[in-house]
């Protein structure tokens, strides 16, 4: 596999999702007795209008970018101003128009997850990318790494959700009731699920990324919406929007609590541990690496009588590091570079700890806690 291969198998997800979203519009309009030449000309309009969000994407940053509420939104806009230049029943092409980006929107998270964007963050289980993937522009850093599959879990819900709105459709529901649920439903869907994203470069507002305060104002949107008259009132969906904001506030309260260890969390400084993990790695002698959290690596390895250990030696700026942060980072490098060792993590002075790297059959150096 080459890292051209990963290119063509991401495009080719895109364009069979784009088939197969016009195939199910075009088979629910069949089923609503809606002309099929408007399903036709709203997916010309819908891919126009993305294109030219891909168009300014490139002239502005200089480089392809896919973010797909930029095109969902794009595309809706276009939508909609052309239902209602043609005097059309806009709630009743919504409902199709919501399926059918839904069902895009599954294969081409497919997409991502054979080409590795939009990747989750390094777990003990997941999906690893290798060389083919880095060719094609994946971190060259998490090369190895496993990684929670959040874009198959994305495709997996986002199949879900057009199932059910196709169902709702189907079963003779009033318009907008369909696209109501695909609103709701995904935007919680997505909020949760940027909690496990792990790519980077992605800019925080308030702690939360742009996709999540754009799922928390579609889901608020459609609620308003609805008990505005505008939409159809649906209780259940209601309720339904009520625990996605429930939860989501019991989130950003759980974060609140520790943000040090959410910075520290956080996909660019991860890159950075990374980094300074293998820079101390490859030293012949003990050198100190920093992050720009404050975070201070030094480390050495020795060999005992029945194996070889590694031990870092970890504190931070301007602070002291508590055991909890202590233990976080821990998990993550183990992630990073010891997935198959056990790392124990002993208190040192306070404020610094070390790690004492080790292979699963060597004895532990107590007083220590595993991971």
């Amino acid at each position: 596999m080459t890292g051209r291969w990963v290119h063509t198998g991401f495009r080719t997800c895109g364009l069979i999702g784009l088939a197969m979203a016009i195939c199910t519009a075009l088979v629910l309009a069949v089923h609503l007795h809606l002309p099929l030449s408007m399903i036709l000309l709203m997916a010309l309009v819908g891919s126009l209008a993305s294109y030219a969000v891909l168009i300014a994407t490139i002239v502005v940053i200089g480089a392809e970018r896919w973010v797909f509420y930029h095109h969902a939104l794009a595309t809706a806009c276009a939508v909609v101003l052309c239902l209602l230049a043609l005097n059309q029943p806009l709630l009743r092409y919504l409902d199709v128009a919501s399926v059918g980006l839904m069902v895009l929107l599954a294969c081409g998270r497919l997409g991502c997850f054979l080409v590795g964007c939009c990747h989750g963050r390094p777990a003990d289980w997941g999906v690893s990318y290798g060389p083919e993937h880095v060719a094609a522009g994946f971190p060259r850093d998490l090369a190895g790494v496993q990684l929670i599959p959040v874009q198959a879990a994305e495709g997996l819900w986002v199949a879900l959700v057009a199932a059910v709105g196709s169902r709702i459709i189907w079963t003779g529901a009033v318009p907008g009731a369909s696209f109501s649920w695909c609103l709701i439903a995904y935007g919680g869907g997505r909020f949760l699920l940027e909690l496990w994203r792990g790519d980077r470069d992605r800019e925080l507002h308030c702690d939360l990324r742009e996709a999540q305060w754009t799922s928390l104002l579609l889901v608020a949107l459609v609620a308003l919406l609805q008990i505005a008259g505008w939409l159809p009132r649906s209780t259940w969906q209601l309720a339904l929007a009520c625990g996605w904001t429930v939860v989501a506030a019991a989130i950003f309260f759980r974060n609140s609590r520790r943000p040090l260890v959410q910075h520290l969390l956080r996909p660019n400084h991860v890159r950075e541990l990374a980094l300074a993990v293998d820079r101390v790695r490859a030293g012949n002698r003990v050198s100190v690496q920093r992050t720009s959290m404050g975070v201070r690596i030094s480390g050495a390895s020795f060999t005992g009588s029945e194996d070889q250990r590694c031990v870092y030696t970890m504190s931070t700026e301007g602070r002291e590091m508590d055991a909890y942060t202590a233990l976080m980072l821990a998990r993550l490098m183990r992630r990073l570079r010891h997935s198959h060792d056990e790392i124990d993590v002993v208190a040192g002075q306070p404020g610094i700890f070390h790690l004492v790297v080790r292979s699963p059959a060597s004895p532990p150096m107590p007083p220590a806690f595993s991971i």
